[in-house]
């Protein structure tokens, strides 16, 4: 038989001091990127934690996304064949990689 341990009331108040509140948000960053939306988190309105002596801060890693430049052209050698026939124009233009910071999370920190 296990044995479980179940958490006191004063316990589960201490763990949810540390907790942050967040919520889902999409960014639309327009018809020049791909992809065009990224899924991000926002700390919600509860900004202190841990009983007012903290923060809550969001968290974030670094995506790689195309961004189409609409201002260079890219110049290409002579019987040099790009794209495919019949290829929708758009899909001809210079892509850049850009680095985008996306939230996943927000943390109780100093």
């Amino acid at each position: 038989m296990k044995h479980r341990h179940r958490r006191s009331f004063m316990e589960m108040d201490s763990m949810q001091q540390w907790q942050c509140e967040m919520k889902i948000v999409w960014k639309d960053l327009g018809v020049d990127y791909f992809p065009r939306y990224l899924r991000s988190v926002e700390c919600t309105e509860r900004e202190r934690c841990w009983y007012g002596h903290f923060r809550c801060k969001p968290r974030s890693f670094t995506v790689k996304i195309l961004k189409r430049r609409r201002d260079k052209c890219l110049a290409a050698a002579p019987n040099t064949r790009i794209g495919i026939n019949g290829l929708h124009p758009d899909l001809k233009r210079l892509w850049v990689w850009e680095e985008h910071a996306v939230n996943f999370c927000c943390d109780c920190s100093l």
